[in-house]
């Protein structure tokens, strides 16, 4: 069974699934964006005999809090190791897609010691230059609408 449940960051709470046992080794997926932790429950529950999964919504995303800007990559995986630390994970295998997978790339530098393994599906990898023409054709900055 997927359960759910919140985490503290210092700027807000990051909302999680979880589902597995707590004496096996831990897995912490990162989702794309425009997407939730939703996306990885089929895959919680096939892994759930073997690890303990934890599957976070990136701030703004999801269950979690809304940031009061567009956040960037090293942004969004500071928050998650927050709320990482929070839970009480010492070590856990990295696995992110598209931009999750890049959260993701990002927490070996920050976190060495915690991540034991790095999965990732699909990342963007843009130089500088290739990231500014990107923005300008690609996504529009998110806007936080009552109606979703």
């Amino acid at each position: 069974m997927v359960t759910k449940g919140y985490a503290n960051c210092s700027e807000g709470q990051v909302h999680y699934r979880e589902a597995g046992s707590a004496d096996k080794p831990v897995i912490c997926f990162f989702h794309q964006t425009a997407s939730s932790s939703a996306m990885y429950e089929k895959v919680m529950m096939s892994l759930a005999n073997d690890y303990h999964c934890y599957a976070f919504d990136s701030p703004g995303f999801g269950g979690s809090y809304h940031p009061k800007v567009i956040p960037d990559i090293a942004f969004l995986s500071d928050c998650l190791l927050e709320a990482i630390e929070d839970l009480g994970i010492t070590s856990f295998h990295a696995c992110g897609h598209h931009t999750g997978g890049c959260i993701a790339m990002e927490m070996p530098g920050k976190a060495p010691e915690k991540v034991a393994s790095l999965s990732v599906i699909g990342p963007v990898l843009v130089n500088e230059e290739e990231k500014v023409e990107y923005m300008k054709t690609f996504v529009l900055p998110f806007k936080i609408e009552p109606t979703g």
